[in-house]
């Protein structure tokens, strides 16, 4: 409790964040797989409120720093939540254990083996993923999120070339495509060695994705990008107004492959009843609470064996980013260092 108080003294604040988060997370994941009588006992504001404190620490990440200086303000409210909840818990009855995938989706597919994909740990970075159009995209990609354009993209870009990354990420969002473009153009590797994978962010020109993807080829300096990607789902018929252009920059060959992000299973089977062409790669957050989606782990159904069914192609990100979404980083997570 030294720690509730916003001082240093009999508190050692490096390990407040983590303490906490994963003291919260487990509290979390009780309510959601809690019988469902039992959880109906729960007092009536009890979610809401943990969810403000879940809320209150993603905003801190795992800064210590951070935690120290606001922490006070919240631990009162935490240690309540957690006195009320005592009872409840000491009763705890469990629903049906969490689901598991019954797949081997490490994976039936793109593997021709119905094996994982194996890559090597030497430094090799060159091993591939056939997409489900023939496209072969190196499986571990160079991601430029947060990077900025001060030339910071460009240098780092350059150097991940230079090291054997032939697989460049990045969007529209992350406003430094033209650095990309700049350390693909000086590399010296020729462009048909490099998988460019960018994306179209911002849904409010999602009806007018030809226009966003000329101003992005500009930037990038490029005839055309072997993945191009909708960011995020919009509505049904802005993301179905810009598949069919999409679709006309995949017949153009400006496009090699057509893939989407942050869709769940029920936002890709909206969008392959309308597609003529199939998405054949996703980008999804994936870490061992998210296998596929921020809800995976509750979900009844697995999008994983879904994308292996229809031949998509998944790619994790921030696989081990710490404190993502209020959540503790993996290799602090005691439990996963255990089975690690």
């Amino acid at each position: 409790e030294a720690c509730d108080r916003q001082t240093q003294e009999g508190c050692s604040w490096s390990g407040v964040p983590d303490t906490w988060r994963y003291a919260w997370n487990n509290l979390q994941l009780a309510i959601e797989h809690a019988h469902p009588d039992h959880r109906a006992a729960l007092p009536g504001d009890v979610v809401a409120q943990i969810r403000e404190v879940h809320n209150f620490m993603e905003q801190m990440t795992d800064h210590a720093g951070m935690w120290l200086g606001n922490w006070h303000s919240a631990a009162a409210s935490a240690r309540s939540i957690l006195a009320a909840l005592a009872p409840w818990l000491d009763a705890y009855q469990a629903g049906p254990p969490l689901r598991v995938p019954r797949a081997n989706i490490g994976v039936p597919f793109p593997a021709a083996s119905g094996r994982s994909v194996q890559v090597s740990t030497d430094g090799d970075v060159a091993a591939t993923a056939t997409l489900a159009n023939g496209v072969e995209l190196p499986i571990l990609g160079f991601g430029v999120w947060q990077l900025p354009a001060d030339g910071t993209t460009y240098q780092s870009v350059l150097w991940a070339l230079e090291a054997g990354y032939r697989h460049i990420d990045t969007a529209q969002a992350y406003g430094n495509e033209g650095e990309v473009g700049r350390a693909v153009a000086d590399a010296g590797v020729p462009r048909e060695e490099i998988s460019i994978v960018t994306k179209l962010s911002d849904r409010s020109e999602y009806r007018r994705a030809r226009a966003r993807f000329d101003a992005q080829l500009r930037l990038l300096g490029v005839d055309y990008v072997d993945v191009y990607m909708l960011h995020s789902p919009a509505s049904k018929e802005d993301n179905e107004a810009a598949w069919r252009q999409l679709e006309e920059l995949y017949d153009e060959g400006r496009v090699r492959a057509l893939g989407v992000s942050n869709f769940d299973a029920g936002q890709l089977e909206d969008l392959f009843a309308v597609a003529r062409i199939k998405p054949v790669y996703l980008q999804n957050k994936y870490s061992i609470y998210h296998p596929g989606n921020y809800n995976e782990a509750s979900s009844d159904s697995s999008l994983m064996e879904w994308l292996g069914k229809h031949r998509v192609v998944m790619t994790g990100y921030s696989i081990i980013h710490p404190a993502h979404a209020g959540y503790m980083s993996p290799m602090d997570d005691p439990h996963v260092r255990a089975l690690a």
